[in-house]
């Protein structure tokens, strides 16, 4: 029962720390957050990758 409630603890902390994530970049890009997350489907829908590896 323990270890149902830390991996659940870290769950939660994992997505406030990504709902943090979005909405600074939201603030970067000057877009809502919702305008992030229809971007971030439709990369994800088209094998877009944001990251600059090589």
């Amino acid at each position: 029962m323990g270890s149902m409630a830390t991996a659940s603890a870290y769950l939660v902390r994992k997505s406030a720390q990504q709902a943090r994530e979005v909405e600074r970049m939201s603030t970067v890009a000057q877009i809502s957050v919702e305008q992030i997350q229809a971007l971030s489907y439709a990369s994800e829908q088209y094998s877009i990758s944001g990251d600059k590896n090589g």
